[in-house]
């Protein structure tokens, strides 16, 4: 990889000039003499292919390619300003991103919130959600490929937080020949009928249990 012949530092200057409006300003920004923003001006129009900046009267004004490079100006010193953020945050300890595994019947809405807010706290740390279902989540935990899990099961030796209740209902199409009892349907009437369940995730132990004992069923990965 070539390296850049173009500084940050002339960037900055470039930057400041254009932003201020002459040399005299963009150097009392930068606390820096008139003569040393000159010259590094007159270097960056030298060093590239054509001029950025030309003086009318004492005025700076932009070429027309000092235009298109002030914007890639702007995004090149903002990226470098954020890659020393990152390094500092690292430093810390904050992590760089965070895995959380979801139970696919947990509602996402739910979560959006406190991703913003978190995003907002640790803004360089990135979020990585892990779709999970039945004991794929708990998997998540053990085997280490989430830092965090929401799910209805806690496995032994962790402590979990109650943040939320999901509301199981079975459900069946009006002309299901379920919908046409006046009476409670048992479990045992309900695994007479095929079912459509969710595919689990987890590959140490898989729950088939409760409503999953059905032998008619249709698996599918999300609802």
């Amino acid at each position: 990889m070539k390296l850049p012949r173009i500084s940050l530092e002339q960037w900055l200057t470039f930057k400041s000039v254009v932003d201020q409006g002459s040399y005299a300003k963009a150097a009392e920004a930068l606390n820096k003499s008139q003569s040393s923003v000159s010259y590094a001006i007159a270097r960056l129009n030298d060093q590239l292919p054509q001029p950025v900046l030309s003086l009318r009267g004492r005025k700076a004004v932009m070429t027309e390619a000092g235009q298109i490079l002030y914007r890639h100006a702007v995004q090149l010193l903002n990226q470098a300003a954020e890659t020393e953020t990152i390094a500092s945050s690292l430093a810390m300890g904050f992590e760089s991103e965070v895995t959380v595994a979801v139970d696919v019947l947990v509602d996402p809405s739910s979560l959006i919130c406190a991703f913003e807010e978190f995003s907002k706290d640790f803004p360089n740390t990135r979020i990585r959600v892990l779709e999970t279902s039945l004991s794929g989540t708990t998997d998540a935990l053990l085997e280490k490929q989430a830092d965090l899990v929401i799910g209805s099961v806690i496995p032994l030796g962790f402590i979990a937080t109650a943040i939320m209740q999901v509301h199981m209902i079975p459900v069946a199409a009006p002309s299901h020949l379920l919908n046409s009892s006046t009476d409670d349907i048992s479990e045992v009437e309900l695994r007479a009928h095929r079912q459509v369940v969710l595919r689990d995730t987890g590959s140490r132990q898989e729950r088939d249990a409760g409503w999953l004992q059905s032998e008619k069923r249709w698996t599918v990965s999300h609802f």
